[in-house]
């Protein structure tokens, strides 16, 4: 008789021969039994599959409830995780990266608080893995109530989704927005947390987000993420006035639409970039906690038409990297 898991953890799969063993075992060798595992494979051209395969013969109690999709062309994490949840037959849900790595009891004290507390979310801390070791970062606090956590959560600098054991049923007519590298994870923690009716964090650190992996996104910030950065924030503030509820958010939105565009200040080509873009955020420049002194003092002139000072301050901070850059090679 068929019996449903408990848990389905979601792996998106992608060139990590590096990494995926590790990463595999914290998943095989977790204290909660009744988990379903889905690896979508995303065309990797390496072994990484391979190894996957080699490690289900040392956890034969595992193999029966692994899944390993293959698909026929590289679609993007974002595409690998929606077909993930297509696939997934678990009551709850939770993401795992392939190059990261979970401690043996993350599942079970997630599942034991999601249903002590019935709720539709439980997330965790988590350790940034990095050069000088481990890094603990706590969630924000969700004893407080919805609207005060949701404004704590958008200026939070790390909307991930990895940490997170997520009602499946919740999850209906919501999907990581294709097309996108970057912030993907934001636009949709952002509407999961605001859908959850409940939710509780268990306030330990118990992933290991792997910032060694020179191939990770997050180490090749490019024009082509500021892009998306830009699109997946707007795509939430039309989320909001769609539900009514923008005003409640309006602040903390327009302090990311501030962040995202910022780079275009350092440019006098881009100013014109940095005008149009959803000009309300203008009016939350000296408040946004993502921007320093220098780049508040140029965005408050270049949009109070004191363009000039703008551009002094640029023509001044590039002569201070040209010297500092002949010093150098001196």
């Amino acid at each position: 008789m068929y019996k449903q898991p408990a848990i389905s953890v979601i792996v998106p799969v992608f060139n990590v021969r590096e990494c995926i063993e590790k990463c595999v075992r914290s998943l095989f060798e977790q204290t909660f039994e009744s988990v379903e595992y889905v690896f979508v494979n995303d065309c990797s051209s390496d072994d990484s599959v391979q190894i996957i395969y080699a490690l289900l013969k040392e956890y034969p109690s595992r193999a029966e409830n692994v899944q390993i999709i293959n698909h026929k062309q590289n679609s993007g994490v974002a595409v690998a995780r929606n077909t993930g949840l297509a696939c997934a037959n678990g009551k709850y849900v939770i993401f795992c990266d392939s190059d990261d790595w979970m401690n043996r009891e993350m599942l079970q004290k997630l599942y034991m608080a999601a249903e002590a507390a019935k709720a539709d979310v439980a997330m965790c801390d988590f350790y940034m893995v990095g050069k000088k070791g481990l890094t603990h970062y706590h969630m924000p606090n969700l004893k407080v109530n919805k609207t005060l956590f949701m404004q704590h959560y958008l200026q939070y600098p790390w909307n991930v989704v990895w940490n997170l054991l997520i009602r499946k049923d919740l999850l209906h007519g919501l999907n990581f927005p294709v097309g996108y590298t970057y912030c993907e994870d934001f636009n949709f923690t952002v509407k999961l947390f605001y859908k959850a009716k409940a939710a509780i964090n268990v306030c330990e650190p118990l992933y290991y987000y792997n910032r060694l992996n020179d191939n990770s996104v997050m180490n090749r910030f490019n024009s082509r993420m500021m892009h998306d950065e830009q699109e997946m924030y707007l795509d939430v503030i039309a989320y909001f006035k769609q539900n009514e509820m923008y005003p409640y958010y309006a602040k903390q939105l327009c302090w990311r639409v501030l962040k995202s565009k910022q780079e275009w200040l350092l440019d006098e080509a881009t100013y014109t970039n940095f005008l149009s873009l959803y000009p309300e955020c203008h009016n939350y420049i000296w408040s946004c906690p993502f921007l320093n002194v220098k780049i508040k003092i140029m965005a408050y002139c270049l949009t109070h038409h004191l363009k000039p000072v703008s551009v002094l301050m640029l023509k001044l901070r590039n002569m201070k990297t040209h010297l500092i850059g002949e010093d150098l090679r001196a």
